[in-house]
């Protein structure tokens, strides 16, 4: 399947979607806004995609937020924008599976929504962090209400609270917690795909159960939160995988998983 602005490429199970307008500085425009979706869902419906890595196309920009002149979509066209009209990260898609942001670039904007909902976020040094919302009029909401999850309030505020004039530098960003691994720009995409063998090497029905019980604690309180995860421990009993790994340590070999049939 082919995108007018995206591009989709599937590695032994690795999936590298990629933010394909660098003329725009990557934003999302009214055909990204379908055509994510898209990509999200057959990535979760391919039971031998593990991981996505999502990255931005050049060398300057991952993504500079949405498009102004050819803005995303609402849900249907003459009404108004709902939240459920985002539709760009695989978290906003109801994805299941690992996801991993390699930031090439700046970031800006709605272009924080794919870094504040990556399970795991890998950067260039070069990279930066910008929220140019109020500069331009507009209100600051989703977006930071993301991030703050991840980093401390007063960096996000101070993120959102001066329209852009004030950058948070990759260093910064990884020091703050919402960057995982810095790397140099030449080595971004290895060490994000690196990270993302790591991940598909084991279960895939262990690796989603555990990715939402973690996620869990960040979206319920912390009794409801460890309800869900020994919920998911308990579901996940009798699982051919978890016969599966015992007997492959015991026997000194590789496990053979069951791939992903369906979600957690």
């Amino acid at each position: 399947m082919a995108y007018e602005t995206l591009t989709y490429e599937n590695q032994d199970g690795i999936v590298i979607l990629t933010l394909a307008r660098p003329a725009t500085a990557n934003a999302i425009n009214s055909v990204m806004a379908r055509e994510l979706p898209q990509a999200w869902a057959r990535f979760e419906a391919d039971p031998e995609a593990r991981v996505a890595v999502v990255t931005g196309e050049g060398a300057r920009h991952f993504c500079s937020g949405a498009d102004l002149l050819d803005p995303p979509e609402t849900d249907l066209p003459g009404t108004a924008a709902t939240l459920q009209s985002i539709r760009w990260t695989g978290m906003q898609n109801g994805v299941s599976k690992p996801v991993i942001a390699a930031v090439n670039g700046g970031v800006v904007g709605g272009g924080l929504h794919f870094v504040a909902d990556a399970d795991i976020v890998v950067a260039a040094d070069t990279a930066y962090f910008s929220d140019p919302h109020v500069a331009v009029g507009y209100v600051s909401a989703l977006e930071p209400i993301l991030l703050a999850r991840r980093m401390p309030i007063g960096a996000v505020m101070r993120l959102v609270l001066t329209g852009g004039l004030e950058r948070l530098d990759a260093q910064a960003a990884c020091r703050l917690g919402l960057v995982d691994i810095l790397t140099s720009p030449d080595a971004l995409l290895a060490r994000a795909l690196e990270l993302a063998g790591n991940i598909s090497r084991h279960s895939p029905a262990a690796v989603a159960r555990s990715r939402a019980a973690v996620w869990g604690a960040k979206q319920f309180g912390l009794g409801e939160a460890l309800e869900r995860g020994w919920r998911q421990i308990m579901e996940h009993k009798g699982h051919p995988d978890e016969i599966e790994g015992p007997r492959a340590f015991a026997e000194r070999r590789e496990p053979v998983w069951q791939t992903q049939g369906r979600r957690p």
